[in-house]
This record gives structure tokens, sequence and C-alpha cells, in this order.
């Protein structure tokens, strides 16, 4: 297969391998003998496009991990955000069951806590 390769190597494109030569390491094998062969100005353009294809590459990787971090930090903070709103509902919640069990009246646990009369009415039948 090698031997094939090295003798007739310019009658092969990668593209159209012969099935017993139809093979990844031949058809990287055809992509650097051409590159070999090309000329010193366009080895240079070669050379100088491969250098612009990694900086791109790299330049969308970076922004790509920044997206990614930037989307963590904003899942916590809307995490925070989330469970603080919990634990002072639950607080809340706590302090008007406290006034329902020291008998105060709705209207007055309605004021101090900020909850509807409803809501409170709803707490007090889960006593």
């Amino acid at each position: 297969m090698w031997v094939a390769f090295l003798t007739r190597h310019e009658l092969l494109t990668s593209d159209d391998l012969p099935g017993e030569l139809n093979k990844s390491e031949l058809s990287k094998a055809l992509h650097v003998m051409d590159v070999m062969h090309l000329s010193k100005i366009e080895r240079d353009e070669y050379e100088s496009h491969l250098k612009w294809l990694r900086a791109e590459t790299g330049a969308i990787a970076t922004v790509e991990a920044r997206a990614r971090e930037e989307g963590k930090e904003e899942g916590r903070a809307e995490g925070r955000e989330e469970g603080i709103s919990i634990g002072e509902a639950r607080v809340i919640e706590r302090t008007a069951m406290n006034m329902l069990k020291e008998q105060l009246s709705v209207s007055v646990i309605a004021s101090v806590t900020g909850l509807a009369s409803e809501e409170i009415v709803t707490l007090k039948e889960r006593l």
C-alpha cells in the first residue's frame, strides 16, 4: 500500500482513492505531499491561512468559554435570589403561624406580615 503511494502519489487524489488505498492515513499523507510540492509563495500563503484559522479557532473557544462562565454566574445569581425569596417567604409564613398560635387577629397578622387575609386563613386551617 505504502509503496504504491510513494511511487504513484502524483496520480492519486484524496477524494478518489481506490478501494484498497482508501484509508485516512493515506488521505492525510496525500495532503502532506501536496503541501510539500507547493511553491514557496503558495506554502507561505498556506501557512498564513493555517495561522489565521488557528487564531480564529482560539478566539471562538475563548468567547465560548467566557459565555459559559457568564451563564454559570447568572444561573448562580438567579439561584441565590430564588433561595433568598423562598427563605423570606418561609420566615413570613412561620411568623404568621406563630402569631396565629398567639391568637392574634387576621387583620393584625396581615398588617405585620404583608400576607393577604386569605393566605392567613389558609394557614389558620393548617394549625
